[in-house]
């Protein structure tokens, strides 16, 4: 039956076949082979009718089929109105009609008439659709085509005469109707780009385009066809219809913008940029063409739904900044833009020729006044980019005569709204506010794309709403970060700026409001630990507490700072005690100091009970719970605000914090997790896969893993045992960033756990889903976690106290991103270490690609350099010197891959590259591997400008100093500076490569030889790098090399030799002398002799730090995030040493943790504060040369004592 049916329809379709040819003679056509239907023969022969009789073959002859016929069909009518787009309609006679797209005009076969028609309503007619009430107004010259493409001539409906004329300005072609704009772009003259309009008169049968000039004497240059020549043509003098131009395109085409190749015409008399001089009769005597692949022309379908406006600080046009929306109307035959708050709109002028911006007053635009434009021609503003060389915007200024004037303007731009990224982060943490954390794309909402975070489940409830960032549409025209509903009182923050997506760089700043009961008094206990952790705002930040619940910012706003130390309100509690502006009892600091308030005579101005005159008295008042105190000033800080959260500086009075909402859609391919322990400091590599809404990354081992878990909101790293293959959670951070690198809060090692998991449920593959990372059974931290002053002792909770997990702060622990490694690191050891595989390295190219990069040393004489790679067998970095065998077959460099035999040191540790490795080098001594703590391997990094050598003794007067940076080795293979020493000329440092040695030598700066006053071999990038060995000078009495073990380089310009630190803590005070050859973070340092006492540079801090050390070496504990947990004492400057510190910063006398700044129990910040404390003010002077003699007078004994004492050179 599928057979016949098939069958069935062949005969229909061959019925409908009709021969098409214009070479066919009357006697007709017949065709060879044999075929089942007529349409299926490719070659037909034709009988001429002549005395031969012979059949010859003609390729015209086809048969077509109404199956192929075109969807869309356009049809040219220049003198009418019927021109347009006809869609395929129905069978009709046999044939395929077609309808124009307004469903007026009809164009099909008619069978009766044999011709193809186009028939119309009759005037009046429209909504009647019979066939008696309409007409022809257009039919063929009755040619029998299936394809109306093919009809070579048209007849229209002429009143005048009554019947039907020819009409040479109407055809069919295929496809749809021209577009209305054509945009040419290209490295071509200014009056040849831009867009183009269409005409409503073609030109020869095909469409015509034309720019506007913008001067109506001056005709824009045109786009037209020429039939005689046969050329699309760019004719800069308008509308003509000979067959000159300056650009032309041979491709038959409808439209130009369908054409490929141009090209340019080249006159050796007439200027490129000059359309005069070109004569028909002589511009074959003087014009080239030449090909171009610059020129382009595109049709300009449909414009930007909505543009985005960006004007930054300080253009007067801020206002002006948002999204503008697309109009239905036209402006000089060109889409309108228009702000739908503020009254801005952007259009096209052809007066200025240009984009302009403009305000609208009374719905009335002041094109008289633009305040921006651009003048460049393009289709829609987004185009004109400075950073692509399309244009620059102009911004409208008043000049001095008050005329207008037009000035560049680099802060004007107008972009396509960008896609909104998946995923954005607010910064910050939860102890800075309650709105940061990661938002998911969660659909549109008020015409902008709206976020939300991630559904967390806990005790069998599933908590929806976290918070949600959305655009608040046209009234408020602002973006709002709404916070989490569980959370008494609501907070909440808004962005005053109309931008398209909230991650898009602002102009404005993001505004807090924390909704409050407004009567002075803590809601509840969540609402005073919010207070105690001291969130502040400065210039992006500005709090408003009240009742209403409102926004409200002032002019004076952005440039406010808001103290976190606040003097008393005139608040009342109910007792009558004075209440502080953070709504709590002046004094108290927890809710014992609450309670114990308001049963007893309150609290004084130091923080102690009423009566107390001493601190046993208040001890023995406060019933044992005086465990901190506060200077005088009436006011007592509160737990947490005394705390400093910044991590550059703290000694700030104002906490500095920025909430931002960046884009969080790409994550770093590898992240570095190091400061935690040799085996589980690794680089772990992000996994293509999503677990709980976020990347994982996974180590090269696979046996540690670093997670998000979304039901604890911690991120991760679990290590996996070897035993059982159990995942443990060893490190979390309860910090809800995209990635782990931007956690900034501390990491916390796990040291217990409830359960572990389950071997079945492991998630060591990529494969690995959701349920298998919830798994990680860590019981997190309950409302029980709160510190016993934080809870109301009258208050017996009706649940038994859950087990808590116990953590460990680890404030050394970092995760950072891994980027390329560095070109060139060098490799240096100690004397001890008789070593020869130090020197500068070189990243080889061969690696590039890999995940591990590979170093080459830099080749001396003939010796086989060695080479710093990564084992993946062994774990390693391994310095290695490999003997290089040639052949073409050879295996050996293949068996070496893998071996350790040709090692010479390395160490096991997972690191990125060799320069950061975190823990000590290994020797390998045959099959041993010795801990060396010599071996360093370091990034080579640009040699200083300055640089100064010291010695601890009046010898090595002569070559101390400082020394200028000269200039860099000439030689390509081994740069290495040259420094003079200022002032002196024939006095430098420089390198020699044969006998890797840095020489200080007086004898000029032009000598190149292996010797000089002093000596050191040692391979490093520059000198500074030298005092990890000895200086050495030659002595001529022993004919030996004397180690001269104080005589230092370090970078900079000459430090003193000891400095006086007075005034600050008891025992701070005292003479610090120069630590020679001793440097940490790459600068010099002081101690004070017989103690524990050092001072040294901090590059964390960026400032000199004075400490005790007690017993511990200098370097051997890394520093602590705050500055105040690792100094008792600190300049925050950048100096070259400390004498040249001008604010020092101490710990005061009676120093805790959360005192207030300026006071005995706080950091005091300046000499005044330190004598209204009763405290000496901190100053560092630099302790010169002693003087020659000295006066000593005593009263009683004159004789003895008394006298004039002389310095003794020995001593």
């Amino acid at each position: 039956d599928d057979v016949q049916q098939q069958q069935q329809q062949q005969q229909q379709q061959s019925s409908n076949a009709m021969v098409d040819d214009q070479s066919l003679g009357v006697d007709g056509s017949s065709g060879l082979g044999i075929a089942a239907l007529p349409h299926q023969i490719h070659m037909w022969e034709c009988n001429p009718n002549d005395a031969s009789g012979a059949w010859t073959q003609s390729p015209h002859v086809k048969i077509l089929l109404p199956d192929a016929a075109h969807k869309t069909i356009y049809l040219n009518h220049a003198t009418g109105m019927l021109g347009g787009t006809y869609q395929i309609s129905e069978v009709r006679g046999g044939r395929c009609s077609y309808e124009r797209e307004d469903a007026i005009a009809r164009f099909f076969w008619d069978a009766v008439d044999l011709s193809w028609v186009v028939e119309i309503p009759w005037e009046g007619q429209q909504d009647v659709d019979t066939i008696s009430y309409r007409r022809v107004a257009i039919q063929s010259s009755g040619e029998d085509v299936l394809d109306p493409t093919q009809i070579k001539s048209f007849r229209t409906w002429d009143d005048s005469i009554g019947n039907f004329g020819d009409d040479p300005g109407l055809s069919v072609h295929i496809g749809t109707s021209p577009p209305a704009q054509l945009y040419v772009t290209g490295l071509l003259r200014s009056d040849i780009v831009g867009v183009y309009n269409l005409r409503a008169e073609p030109q020869d049968g095909k469409p015509v385009y034309q720019k506007d000039s913008g001067s109506r004497n001056s005709p824009g240059c045109a786009i037209r066809w020429h039939a005689t020549s046969r050329f699309w043509l760019f004719d800069t003098r308008g509308l003509c219809t000979d067959g000159v131009g300056v650009a032309r395109c041979s491709e038959d085409r409808q439209c130009p913008h369908e054409v490929g190749s141009w090209e340019v015409l080249q006159l050796d008399t007439v200027q490129n940029d000059s359309s005069e001089g070109l004569q028909v009769e002589t511009l074959g005597e003087v014009a080239s063409w030449e090909p171009t692949q610059s020129l382009s022309i595109m049709a300009i379908q449909s414009q930007p739904a909505e543009i985005f406006v960006d004007v930054k600080l300080p253009s007067e046009l801020v206002r002006a900044r948002g999204v503008y929306k697309l109009q239905q109307k036209k402006h000089d035959l060109r889409q309108v833009y228009e702000k739908p708050v503020g009254g801005w709109t952007l259009r096209w002028s052809s007066q200025e020729i240009a984009w302009v911006l403009a305000q609208v007053h009374g719905g009335v635009v002041d094109e008289e006044a633009p305040r921006a434009r651009a003048a460049r021609d393009v289709p829609d503003p987004s185009i004109v980019d400075p950073v692509k060389s399309s244009g620059l915007w102009e911004s409208c200024c008043l000049g001095p005569s008050s005329q207008a004037a037009w000035v560049i303007d680099m802060g004007i731009s107008a972009l396509l709204l960008p896609t909104p990224p998946a995923r954005v982060f607010v910064s910050g943490n939860h102890e800075t506010h309650m709105l940061y954390g990661v938002y998911f794309l969660r659909g549109m909402r008020n015409g902008r794309p709206s976020y939300a975070k991630e559904a967390v489940a806990s005790g069998g409830i599933i908590d929806i709403d976290r918070g949600q960032i959305a655009w608040s549409g046209c009234k408020k025209m602002c973006w709002i970060i709404s916070g989490p509903g569980t959370i008494d009182p609501p907070c909440s923050a808004q962005l005053l700026d109309d931008i398209p997506i909230p991650s898009i760089e602002s102009v404005s700043t993001w505004t807090l409001q924390e909704d409050g009961p407004g009567d002075g008094t803590p809601s509840s206990k969540s609402r005073l630990k919010r207070i105690c952790r001291g969130v502040v705002h400065a210039q992006s930040w500005i709090r408003r507490r009240g009742s209403a619940g409102n926004f409200h910012q002032r002019p004076g706003d952005i440039d406010m700072v808001s103290s976190r130390r606040r003097s008393a309100g005139s608040l009342s509690s109910g007792n009558g005690q004075a209440l502080g502006p953070l709504g709590v009892p002046v004094g108290a600091r927890s809710f014992k100091d609450l309670k114990r308030s308001k049963t007893t005579g309150g609290i004084g101005p130091l923080g102690m009970p009423v009566g107390a005159s001493s601190f046993k008295d208040a001890k023995r008042l406060s019933g044992g719970n005086l465990d901190t105190f506060f200077g005088p000033g009436g006011t007592a800080s509160i737990d947490g605000i005394g705390e400093d959260d910044d991590d550059d500086d703290d000694t700030l009075q104002e906490e500095k914090l920025v909430l931002t909402c960046m884009r969080a859609d790409e994550s770093p391919k590898a992240v570095f997790l190091h400061g935690y322990n040799e085996v589980n400091d690794a680089v772990f590599f992000l996994q293509e896969t999503l677990v709980e809404g976020r990347f994982y990354y996974i180590n090269e081992a696979g046996t540690g893993k670093l997670h998000w878990q979304r039901n604890d909101q911690r991120w991760c790293l679990s290590c996996v045992t070897s035993e059982r293959h159990i995942w443990n959670v060893n490190l979390s951070v309860a910090c809800d960033t995209p990635d782990p690198t931007l956690v900034r809060l501390v990491w916390e090692e796990t040291l217990s756990c409830s359960r572990a998991q389950s071997p079945t449920s492991s998630a060591s593959s990529p494969s690995e889903t959701e349920d298998d990372m919830d798994d990680f059974s860590i019981r997190e931290e309950t409302s029980m976690d709160l510190e016993d002053d934080e809870v109301d002792e009258n208050v017996e909770s009706a649940e038994p106290k859950q087990e808590q997990i116990r953590r460990k702060a680890l404030p050394f622990v970092t995760c950072e991103a891994v980027g390329s490694p560095p070109q060139e690191i060098f490799v240096v050891a100690g004397t001890a270490v008789k070593s020869d595989f130090t020197g500068v390295f070189l990243w080889d190219a061969s690696s590039v690609g890999e995940q591990r990069p590979t170093y080459t040393a830099e080749r001396v004489g003939t010796s086989t350099p060695c080479t710093i790679r990564w084992i993946p067998l062994y774990r390693r970095w391994v310095i290695e010197r490999v003997p290089k065998l040639g052949g073409r077959r050879n295996k050996f460099a293949r068996a070496a891959a893998n071996t350790l035999a040709f090692v010479l040191a390395g160490i096991e540790y997972d690191a990125p590259h060799p320069a950061a490795v975190q823990t000590t080098w290994e020797v390998r001594r045959g099959d041993a591997w010795t801990r060396e703590d010599g071996i360093f391997c370091r990034v080579v990094r640009r040699p200083p400008g300055q640089i100064c050598v010291l010695g601890e003794t009046q010898k090595y007067d002569a070559v101390s100093g400082t020394y200028i940076l000269a200039s860099q080795n000439s030689e390509s293979e081994f740069k290495r500076p040259k420094y003079i020493k200022d002032g002196e000329d024939q006095l430098a440092i420089r390198y020699h490569v044969e006998s890797r040695r840095w020489i200080i030598d007086s004898g000029g700066s032009d000598r190149s030889g292996p010797l000089g006053d002093y000596v050191i071999t040692c391979n490093v990038p520059n000198p500074i790098e030298t005092n990890v060995a000895c200086w050495q000078s030659f002595d001529k009495s022993s004919q030996a090399w004397i180690d001269e073990e104080t005589l230092g380089c370090y970078a900079g310009s000459l430090p003193p030799k000891q400095i006086y630190f007075v005034g600050g803590r008891l025992g701070l005070p005292g003479v610090y002398t120069f630590m020679f050859r001793r440097t940490y973070n790459g600068c010099f340092a002081y101690a004070k002799e017989g103690t524990g006492w050092h001072c040294w540079w901090s590059v964390r801090h960026k400032g000199w730090i004075v400490a005790h050390l007690h017993k511990s070496e200098l370097g051997a504990k890394p520093e602590k995030r705050k500055v105040s947990e690792t100094g008792e004492a600190w300049c925050v400057q950048d100096i070259s040493h400390p004498a040249l510190g001008t604010a020092w910063n101490f710990k005061a006398r009676y120093f805790m943790k959360g005192g207030r700044m300026n006071t005995l129990s706080g950091i005091i910040t300046n000499p005044e504060a330190a004598k209204a404390c009763g405290e000496r003010p901190l100053t560092c002077v630099e302790v010169g040369l002693p003087p020659h003699a000295l006066m000593v007078r005593h009263g009683t004994d004159r004789k003895t004592m008394s006298g004039v004492y002389f310095l003794s050179p020995e001593l």
